[in-house]
């Protein structure tokens, strides 16, 4: 597993495969198989989560410099964030969804009693 995840430029899927005692076309077997694509996954997840605090340092920067493009990007990232605290926040305070989704009151409910109760 190691050696699918540390491949780097220029270095070949056969010289893997040999160093590892088994085929290429053995070695596709294994990269395609939904663990080990689940893995790779996870893996890059983990690296991308270690450098995003740098990235959106830069982004804010550029943002702030007046870069049209990182000022688009930044919105929808704050957007984005902004949705998943919402989410969160649903989560814990199961009517919180309902408040931030509910229509204005209806003053003329006929049911309006009943709901209190």
């Amino acid at each position: 597993m190691s050696a699918i995840i540390e491949k780097t430029p220029g270095v070949s899927w056969e010289t893997i495969a040999k160093k590892l005692g088994i085929s290429r076309r053995q070695l596709f077997n294994v990269r395609r198989s939904p663990r080990v694509q689940e893995a790779l996954r996870t893996v890059a997840q983990q690296l991308l989560r270690s450098d995003l605090g740098d990235v959106l340092k830069v982004l804010t920067e550029k943002a702030k410099a007046g870069d049209n493009t990182a000022m688009r990007l930044f919105l929808e990232v704050v957007d984005k964030y902004d949705e998943a605290e919402k989410a969160t926040q649903a989560r814990v305070d199961p009517t919180a969804w309902l408040r931030a989704h509910a229509g204005p009151e209806e003053e003329d409910d006929p049911h309006k009693d009943n709901w209190n109760q």
